[in-house]
């Protein structure tokens, strides 16, 4: 997730973060989420950058669980189902 979160393509690393914790015995998901949550969300944060203070970072939040739900659902799972995601 390091040397991938480098190449700046938050999407992606979405995708590798899913796939990680979907096919791998991930023992602290929440520290893992906590470690790269700026990266997986990098792309929101552009996007809601007009926006200021709590109302940013809950947009930015709920987008970037959104896509990972999103993208856990097609490998047949969702975030409620990995301890220490947020919900």
């Amino acid at each position: 997730m390091t040397e991938a979160s480098q190449f700046r393509m938050p999407y992606q690393l979405r995708r590798l973060f899913a796939t990680i914790i979907v096919y791998s015995q991930v023992v602290e998901v929440g520290a893992l989420w906590e470690r790269f949550y700026d990266d997986l969300s990098l792309d929101f944060g552009y996007k809601y950058s007009i926006l200021k203070g709590h109302s940013k970072e809950d947009m930015i939040k709920f987008h970037m669980l959104k896509s990972l739900n999103d993208l856990l659902l097609a490998n047949e799972s969702a975030v409620a189902s990995f301890e220490g995601l947020p919900q």
